[in-house]
């Protein structure tokens, strides 16, 4: 019985599955937090070109 325990231990301890889990979370973890990143300063000035656009348009005159 105790050598049956003593060889679960070490295979869970030697199993690498859980860790592979891990290194992907942390991957996908980066790749999101990294276009969250990069998406959010689009956004602003995205933003900030359709208040621009707007306003052009408002200040056409079609003498209508």
């Amino acid at each position: 019985m105790h050598n049956l325990v003593r060889n679960m231990v070490r295979s869970f301890a030697r199993d690498e599955e859980g860790a592979v889990t891990v290194d992907w979370v942390m991957l996908v973890a980066v790749v999101v937090v990294s276009g969250g990143l990069a998406v959010a300063p689009m956004l602003l000035s995205v933003d900030d070109l359709g208040a621009k656009i707007a306003a052009a348009i408002l200040a056409l005159d079609f003498g209508w």
